[in-house]
């Protein structure tokens, strides 16, 4: 009986520590994908501005209306900007089915997220109660969170560096029903804006983020670890 009920722990621990290292992906990623600043920023440093050829106000006003489309479905995809002196609508009907697509994307992970906080949230109260007792035990969950963050971000990491051109592709591929994700450099705005040098620097954010995160709930585990040994050791 004893047996069954560590091994019930043992699924318990392993369960909401992936759990939680999903959902650390998912909030992560979101934290960037809708950050106006995060976009303002690196569309200065790849000089967006000049390969698009618009003023920096109305390149502003485009992420912002794009980030709002994508994040809530508020945004306005027929915004008009000036490009090289003519008022134009920035995005073209290619550009907008995409979005559109992304839009609903998210829309479809969000729920997917939410239903995976709730079931965390339940296994996390039903690990609590099963081991409040023995703080030592639960405080494993982030062992199992670091582990299984790692794993991934060591595998990420090496899709990164061997071919990251690949990994987008294949991405996008899993994602995406249709090919309108294949965008041209020479006419396409949306692609102008975000070249494969964007995605690459936002993966890196993400990652690095993650890194960190995942340091800290390590340190919290051997913080507790530490703590454990240390009374256990002033009963001998």
């Amino acid at each position: 009986m004893r047996h069954q009920a560590n091994v019930l722990d043992t699924i318990l621990i392993i369960t909401v520590g992936i759990l939680i290292s999903i959902l650390t992906y998912l909030y992560v990623f979101e934290a960037y994908a809708f950050s106006d600043s995060f976009y303002i920023k690196h569309f200065k440093a790849l000089k967006v501005d000049e390969v698009v050829g618009i003023s920096t106000a109305d390149l502003e006003k485009v992420t912002s209306e794009l980030i709002d489309y994508i994040n809530t479905g508020a945004g306005d995809l027929h915004v008009t900007a000036t490009i090289d002196g003519k008022t134009v609508e920035y995005f073209n009907a290619k550009e907008q089915a995409h979005l559109n697509d992304i839009k609903n994307l998210i829309r479809d992970a969000r729920k997917i997220r939410n239903n995976m906080l709730i079931i965390t949230f339940v296994l996390g109260l039903l690990a609590l109660f099963r081991m409040y007792k023995t703080i030592n035990r639960l405080s494993k969950i982030f062992l199992s969170t670091v582990i299984a963050s790692f794993i991934t971000l060591i595998l990420l990491g090496i899709l990164y560096v061997s071919d990251f051109d690949m990994a987008f592709r294949k991405f996008h591929e899993l994602l995406f029903y249709n090919d309108l994700w294949l965008l041209n450099p020479a006419k396409d705005r949306l692609l102008q804006m975000m070249p494969l040098e964007f995605f690459m620097t936002f993966t890196v954010y993400c990652l690095g983020t993650l890194f960190i995160i995942n340091a800290v709930f390590l340190s919290i585990y051997l913080g507790i670890q530490w703590q454990y040994r240390r009374k256990s050791r002033m009963f001998f």
